[in-house]
């Protein structure tokens, strides 16, 4: 009972509601003031209109409806990824809390959508919290992590189109590619070593602590299951591959109304550095990270440094405000309550596991 109340007052301080919270987006916002300070006082603000003018905008649905597609192919590998867990959610409350943890995250600082989605599936289906955690901060990130540098080194390297990047964007890129290949390989360590039954840290235990931990380390366990054996790793990996080819697509369509005529690897790049950006969520909806990395390599790319920065301001916006509306239509369609979700009662909670 002590566990789950201090769970909940933990969570309940990531509310929207909570104090703690604003001035996390305090912070984040003035972050975000200093990055648009740093970007358009060295761009002409009537250049930056005339690449504006142009744009055709009938590519914008498509390209929407597109990244919708990719993360619905994200949930149908999330469900892979669950496969230890013993429970099998529907496909649509997969997909449901997928959109609605983007959606949080788009809104509230520290990746909170990532405990929102699961959230969603820990209160409806019974999941554990533990093997959820497991199965989203370890293995989907590490997972992703490794996709990324992977589409990354062939994108830098196997094309002519990205000719020098800035140094602070390469600094960037390359300090994130290193973080994300470590964050693999401590993944895979983890998984099979560091949370089984047999570890020397769950027997040096106190008795009174030891069954607990031994439990939520059983839990998670289960949640990362895709990466205890090769077979399934190099499945999971597998399944990364079609949702960010799908993702960079939506990319390519917005170049295509920007009139960029640049090349599919190039757009690769793109959204793997956009991503990158929102990786590590200093600023206000990433605002400034997200533009400045975006832009960094369009422009290396050959694209005007005022195009670069309207594509990348048009993309950012344009998909913010579509996370948010189809995260608002997955709340209605699952009846999920906002309050719901930062709350730890329900048949995952930790009380009622332990009751079980």
């Amino acid at each position: 009972m002590g566990a789950g109340a201090g769970a909940e007052a933990w969570w309940r301080g990531l509310a929207p509601w909570s104090g703690s919270l604003r001035i996390r987006l305090a912070w984040q916002a003035l972050f975000t003031a200093a990055f648009a300070l740093l970007a358009f006082r060295s761009i002409d603000l009537d250049e930056l209109r005339d690449a504006v003018a142009g744009v055709e905008f009938a590519w914008v649905l498509p390209a929407l409806l597109l990244f919708t597609t990719a993360k619905y192919i994200d949930s149908w590998r999330w469900r892979y990824l669950l496969r230890g867990l013993g429970v099998a959610p529907p496909q649509r409350a997969l997909f449901g809390a997928f959109l609605i943890g983007n959606m949080v995250n788009n809104l509230l600082p520290l990746r909170v959508g990532d405990v929102a989605k699961i959230q969603v599936l820990a209160n409806r289906y019974g999941a554990s919290r533990a093997g959820l955690a497991a199965s989203v901060f370890v293995v989907e990130a590490s997972l992703d992590g490794l996709v990324f540098v992977l589409f990354l080194l062939v994108a830098l390297f196997a094309f002519d189109e990205i000719e020098a990047l800035s140094t602070v964007s390469t600094a960037a890129i390359v300090s994130l590619s290193v973080v994300a290949l470590v964050a693999f390989s401590v993944a895979i360590i983890l998984s099979r070593h560091a949370v089984g039954p047999e570890s020397r840290w769950l027997r040096a235990l106190p008795r009174g602590w030891r069954e607990p931990a031994m439990r939520l380390t059983a839990q998670a366990r289960a949640g990362l299951e895709a990466l205890r054996h090769w077979p399934r790793t190099l499945g999971a990996v597998a399944l990364s591959v079609p949702a960010w080819l799908v993702e960079a697509g939506v990319f390519a369509l917005f170049g295509q109304a920007f009139g960029l005529g640049l090349s599919y690897p190039t757009f690769v790049a793109v959204m793997v550095a956009a991503n990158l950006a929102v990786a590590i969520p200093i600023a206000l909806w990433n605002f400034g990270p997200y533009e400045a990395l975006v832009g960094g390599v369009l422009t290396a790319a050959g694209v005007d440094p005022a195009v670069a920065l309207s594509y990348a301001i048009a993309v950012h916006l344009s998909t913010n405000l579509w996370i948010v509306g189809t995260g608002l239509v997955a709340f209605w369609l699952l009846g999920v309550r906002w309050r719901e979700v930062f709350s730890v009662h329900g048949p995952g909670s930790p009380a009622e596991t332990s009751a079980s």
